[in-house]
């Protein structure tokens, strides 16, 4: 059995690993993260990934949702949001499985979608800012309880991911983290996988 986050469909929830801390954070390279996911919802808005504190606008971050039913990614290396990379030639609702893989290699974003490059920008050709000091925290779904996603991502992304999370890796670890009730909420088994 695949683990998998199931995410209600009420308003009161989303899947989230709240402060999911990386045992191997002083010895990663932040210049370089990458994370890869299978991922399904019914609806056309959410939020699915969120590396960093999530405390601040100053904070660096890198959030993965979906907005109109399109593939939305936000990137804080350290100045400020950079544009919103999107791809809206194809509509990711409906429940169909999707797998996401986004490589940031210094200010370069390659994000891939069913395993098609779908997204290559340049977030900074200067190259001012090149590490994503992420703080060792990921979340997915959504945040804390009484922490609304709209208002945490200051209008970023409008609600939690009403869907599943499954396969996650990251950083290119060999083994996918393993989604467990006690470093969460709304977490559970995939008996009932579709």
């Amino acid at each position: 059995r695949t683990p998998w986050k199931k995410l209600p469909t009420t308003d009161a929830g989303g899947l989230h690993l709240t402060s999911f801390i990386f045992g191997r954070k002083g010895t990663r390279d932040l210049q370089y993260s990458s994370v890869s996911l299978n991922f399904t919802t019914s609806q056309r808005e959410g939020l699915i990934l969120w590396l960093g504190k999530a405390e601040d606008e100053d904070n660096d971050f890198l959030g993965v949702g979906l907005t109109n039913g399109s593939l939305k990614i936000v990137v804080n290396l350290g100045e400020g949001i950079s544009v919103p990379l999107i791809h809206s030639k194809q509509s990711l609702c409906c429940n169909i499985w999707h797998f996401i893989t986004i490589a940031q290699n210094q200010t370069s974003i390659k994000v891939y979608l069913d395993e098609n490059l779908v997204l290559f920008e340049d977030t900074d050709p200067q190259g001012k800012y090149i590490a994503l000091n992420y703080g060792g925290i990921c979340y997915f779904g959504g945040f804390e309880l009484g922490r609304k996603v709209n208002m945490v991502t200051s209008g970023l992304f409008s609600q939690e991911l009403v869907g599943k999370i499954k396969d996650v890796v990251l950083f290119q670890d060999s083994k996918k983290i393993q989604l467990i009730k006690a470093e969460g909420y709304n977490v559970y088994n995939g008996d009932n996988q579709d």
